[in-house]
């Protein structure tokens, strides 16, 4: 079974293009808690998701032609930039 075949209804793994930076805009802000919770989506500007597709291999699942889920990667910070876990890595 390729890539783009999958189970009736099953999500299908793809992936992400610089065509799918808009979907996924929406996906993280539609899974924003209303009551400003953090949560694990947290919300990006289009040009930040834009950057992690272009500059790392990101995942969209698309199920009934409807984009589902995203998993996106950037590389690791140096220095001052990371974050109190990509140091503690």
């Amino acid at each position: 079974m390729s890539g783009s075949e999958g189970r009736a209804g099953a999500p299908v793994l793809a992936v992400a293009t610089p065509a799918d930076v808009e979907e996924i805009v929406a996906l993280m802000a539609a899974a924003q808690d209303p009551r400003g919770a953090a949560g694990l989506a947290q919300a990006m500007p289009a040009e930040l998701v834009g950057r992690f597709v272009r500059s790392m291999p990101c995942i969209v699942a698309r199920q009934d032609g409807m984009l589902v889920g995203a998993l996106l990667a950037q590389e690791k910070p140096e220095g001052d930039a990371a974050g109190p876990v990509t140091r503690a890595m």
